[in-house]
């Protein structure tokens, strides 16, 4: 997904017990915005925030279609 505000990078090396892939979320500036990861209990792609950033529509809006695409991807 070719994103205008976020970087969405594989990060499951990090965790090589999970049977599911891991993201970081970062700015196109490289700042950590928080990770992305499956969710047993919501049987979906999540995003896990850094507390300490706020989030506009569009950077939310990223977001969600990430989870949502990368949930379609396990899905089928």
């Amino acid at each position: 997904m070719e994103s205008k505000y976020l970087d969405f990078v594989d990060d499951s090396n990090s965790y090589k017990k999970r049977k599911t892939k891991t993201f970081l979320v970062n700015t196109k500036t490289s700042i950590w915005l928080g990770d992305i990861a499956w969710s047993t209990s919501w049987r979906r792609y999540v995003v896990a925030p850094d507390s300490d950033m706020v989030y506009d529509p569009s950077c939310l809006r990223e977001i969600a279609d990430f989870c949502e695409q990368q949930t379609n991807k396990k899905e089928n």
